[in-house]
């Protein structure tokens, strides 16, 4: 089933690949138009959405319709090459990217595009190529693999110089936060401190309500003396994750701590909820709209 069988005709031609019959539509527009066309609304796997030129080459892969919009010297915007990017990142071309990169495309954002898209080949051909080019400052790439779980290719980045332990293990605390096991096995193994960030990795394990992160942080030596002090295990226990609450205080136990417990209760909540919304948000603001669970909402809503 043809993609753009409702869409202007210029986007008909990327997508049959009549070339002749593009170069005809495209002479039919001024440059100022041309950026601006957009294809209407395509239904894809994940929903409905519009596209751009750009973006339509790149969606159906085609890579002589591409080099010929781009060889039009229109004034194509940053973000109308980024969306492009997105795509053309998700393709199978390599060619699609070069293409872009030749035309605006930094070598970093192309990199993100292709970590975000799993692209093992592309962040492998980029990485070869562009090597000299790469600023391994910009840890974007690094943290979004961490933050998918996309394992193979955090550990390409970090054969290629990217700094596992940047700003603060950063990385760790995306992985913890995405339930990614597997990658939070892989940076503990490469020396990532679980106590980076005042504890953050286990703080942020509790609030998922992750037992088997909270235990293989505990087990890498995850220190338990300020979550208590921060309310964690009572957040726990309010919020019905009593495997983990139990663990926390049998830790404690062991450890000769008693939890400190704040029973005084103001008008609207007690200094436990108030403790524990704050330390909610503190997490969601860090780590932005995507550390959601059920108990950072219902704490924060309570």
């Amino acid at each position: 089933m043809k993609k753009f069988l409702k869409s202007e005709a210029i986007f008909q031609c990327i997508e049959i690949n009549d070339l002749d019959k593009l170069k005809t539509e495209i002479d039919k527009y001024s440059k100022a138009e041309l950026v601006k066309r957009s294809s209407g609304l395509i239904r894809h796997e994940k929903g409905v959405r519009s596209y751009n030129l750009l973006e339509a080459c790149c969606f159906v892969e085609n890579e002589d319709a591409l080099r010929e919009l781009l060889s039009r010297d229109l004034p194509w915007e940053a973000s109308r090459i980024k969306g492009a990017a997105h795509l053309a990142a998700a393709s199978k071309k390599y060619s699609l990217i070069k293409l872009l990169m030749k035309n605006g495309l930094t070598v970093n954002e192309a990199l993100l595009d292709a970590c975000l898209a799993n692209n093992i080949e592309l962040v492998k051909n980029i990485l070869l190529e562009y090597r000299g080019e790469i600023d391994l400052s910009n840890c974007e790439p690094l943290f979004s693999s961490a933050a998918h779980g996309f394992l193979p290719i955090l550990q390409i980045l970090e054969e290629n110089g990217f700094d596992l332990h940047a700003d603060e293990d950063k990385a760790l605390c995306f992985a913890v936060r995405g339930n990614h096991i597997n990658c939070v096995k892989y940076l503990i193994s490469k020396s990532a401190n679980v106590n980076a960030q005042n504890e953050l990795p286990l703080k942020t394990a509790i609030v998922n309500g992750d037992l088997s992160m909270v235990n293989m942080l505990l087990d890498n030596g995850a220190e338990l003396i300020r979550v208590a002090e921060d309310e964690f295990v009572t957040l726990a226990e309010r919020y019905k994750q009593s495997e983990i609450a139990n663990l926390l205080r049998t830790k404690l136990a062991q450890m000769h701590i008693v939890p400190h417990l704040n029973t005084r209760q103001s008008t609207h909540a007690s200094s436990v909820d108030s403790s524990a919304a704050e330390s909610a948000l503190r997490l969601q603001k860090r780590y932005g709209d995507k550390l959601s669970p059920a108990l950072t909402i219902k704490t924060i809503n309570d």
